[in-house]
């Protein structure tokens, strides 16, 4: 059953992220529904998904499936 964004902690996932050069694909997902489903959550943190978005476009950052 998947998780709704109101019970989610994006928190988590954004802190993982700092330095790496890979995210798990289940990660991504999570950063992308959290957007699309309008998730409640701050300015930074919005503009912290944003960035890990460019990096991957960019090829920064890769995504894998663990």
């Amino acid at each position: 059953m998947a998780t709704k964004a109101t019970e989610f902690d994006l928190q988590p996932i954004l802190d993982r992220l700092d330095g790496v050069e890979a995210i798990a694909r289940q990660d991504y997902l999570s950063l992308a529904n959290c957007l699309l489903c309008d998730f409640r959550m701050t300015d930074d943190q919005r503009r912290q998904i944003a960035r890990v978005f460019d990096l991957v476009q960019l090829g920064r950052i890769r995504i894998v499936h663990p």
